[in-house]
């Protein structure tokens, strides 16, 4: 092998170990913004932006794994996920008042969670306060931002790029399809899609049977 082999693979092996150091180092920064669990963990592209600086306003269960972004205001209750359940790639869970999901929860890529308008629905009063934020940060109290919180319960599955919108819960062992909107409460055992999203199946015997 020639020297110039040699030192490439020296610098290879360095810029590996390197990298894996950073990674490493930027994986320990974000668990330090959460409480999580045994066996669970926070992947490469996986995001936690915690504006309250208060750990324990984002619990991670057991066996979970996280790949999306997780990102509470600087007021709420924060979001709690449960054991054995995933969020996938591009997907964003925003909690200004409270986002509950369950255990064996599996929540595809690019799937938006979020529980408030993220901003005033009067025109002027809207405007005056994207200018205060970007001069001050954003607001510590939420004003006149409406949130309501969401609860997603256990065994549900979500689909790609879907959006479920404040208030709502889903019912155990429900599934919503891909590019769904959800904007109300869906059952426990169904299957819903669409935008809004509406019920297509419902559960009968252990099953999903049509119930158009």
């Amino acid at each position: 092998m020639s020297l110039s082999s040699k030192m490439s693979d020296i610098l290879y092996l360095l810029f590996s170990k390197i990298i894996n150091l950073y990674y490493r180092l930027e994986n320990n920064s974000k668990s330090k913004l959460c409480i999580i669990g045994s066996k669970s963990k926070l992947y490469q592209e996986a995001k936690v932006i915690n504006l309250q600086n208060n750990p324990s306003k984002i619990v991670i269960g057991n066996n979970s794994h996280i790949r999306g972004t997780l990102l509470i205001y600087p007021y709420g209750d924060g979001i709690s996920i449960g054991d054995n359940s995933f969020v996938g790639e591009g997907s964003i869970i925003r909690a200004a008042n409270k986002i509950e999901i369950g255990n064996d929860v599996l929540i595809a890529h690019n799937v938006t969670i979020i529980d408030t308008d993220s901003h005033e629905l009067d025109a002027g009063e809207r405007a005056e306060s994207f200018k205060k934020m970007l001069k001050e940060g954003h607001p510590k109290q939420p004003g006149n931002v409406e949130s309501k919180p969401i609860f997603i319960k256990d065994n549900v599955w979500i689909s790609y790029n879907v959006g479920i919108l404040k208030g709502v819960t889903i019912g155990e062992g429900a599934i919503v399809g891909a590019g769904s909107m959800v904007t109300k409460d869906v059952p426990a055992w169904t299957v819903v899609a669409g935008n809004p999203a509406h019920i297509l199946k419902s559960n009968s015997g252990g099953g999903y049977n049509i119930d158009y």
